[in-house]
């Protein structure tokens, strides 16, 4: 009787404390959403980068049909972008069918553009200008489009991306469209007269074409060598005067080709230096969650 009584009571024991860990379990569960978001928005703001995607998708998960889903995965993206993974970026959006709205174009847009896939970026601004963007995403779509013609040289596809119709901040865009239009041609040097230049005096070839080392090693190398060849000669040394005039008259016609190939050098990357002083006067820097609160995303 007295065993049967126990057992009983063992039992009762047992549910008991069974009930308590489901309730507990259950407490924990309900906690979770709170506790994942929280942790999420730390790991963001220590740039864990990756870290922050691997929470993500846990909370993804476990509450896949949140309303801020859609929201979760564009961040998920964006901290792929943000740790340099492009090609990462390029693979999940270039062929989704569901993340076409603006902002993921735009993310889409620069990971082609980290990656120097400029006829793909130009496709997916473009296609950006086909989704009806905000006032906001219009200001970026033309100052990523003038970018991306700067960068391959286009000043006048550069100047005409400006004129987006119904942008944020038109002023700004107006004032990028006078430099591009003041800046001008880029200044370029002549090779054929760096070469006279230098002809005339070696290492003003190079002066002018602004390589100021090279400029100074042409002066003192060709002043040396005439100076020994002098030296030789004065000395009675008439094989070492020969041999030291020949090198001299070597690396005199070096010096002369230096300079015309210093000049061409010089007028090869004029463009680019001038694109890029208009960009980093003119284009901010291209932040995925410039438009995203991500402590709201994971309040």
């Amino acid at each position: 009787m007295r065993r049967s009584v126990n057992h009983a009571a063992g039992k009762r024991g047992a549910a008991l404390l069974l009930a308590f860990a489901l309730c507990a379990s259950a407490a924990r569960a309900q906690d979770f959403p709170a506790q994942q978001k929280s942790f999420i928005r730390a790991l963001f703001e220590d740039r864990n980068y990756f870290s922050a995607i691997a929470e993500t998708r846990r909370l993804l998960v476990y509450a896949p049909g949140d309303a801020r889903a859609r929201d979760w995965r564009y961040f998920l993206e964006a901290n792929y972008f943000l740790g340099g993974q492009h090609m990462t970026v390029i693979a999940h959006l270039a062929g989704s069918s569901v993340m076409r709205d603006p902002g993921s174009l735009l993310l889409l847009s620069r990971a082609y553009f980290a990656k120097r896939m400029y006829t793909e970026c130009a496709r997916t601004l473009d296609e950006i200008a086909l989704r009806n963007p905000d006032p906001d995403m219009r200001l970026e779509l033309a100052l990523r489009r003038a970018e991306l013609a700067l960068t391959g040289g286009g000043f006048v596809e550069a100047r005409a991306a400006l004129d987006e119709p119904g942008a944020a901040s038109p002023d700004a865009l107006a004032l990028f469209a006078r430099d591009i239009e003041s800046s001008g041609p880029p200044a370029y040097r002549s090779p054929a007269l760096a070469a006279l230049f230098s002809a005339a005096l070696p290492g003003s070839g190079q002066l002018y074409a602004g390589r100021w080392a090279d400029a100074l090693v042409s002066v003192f190398a060709l002043a040396a060598l005439s100076y020994g060849t002098w030296r030789a000669s004065a000395d009675g040394q008439r094989g070492a005067a020969v041999s030291l005039g020949f090198i001299t008259g070597l690396a005199y016609a070096g010096t002369v080709y230096g300079a015309w190939n210093a000049a061409r050098a010089f007028n090869a990357a004029a463009p680019s230096q001038l694109a890029s002083a208009l960009i980093a006067r003119h284009v901010p820097g291209y932040d995925p969650m410039k438009h995203v609160d991500y402590k709201r995303l994971f309040e």
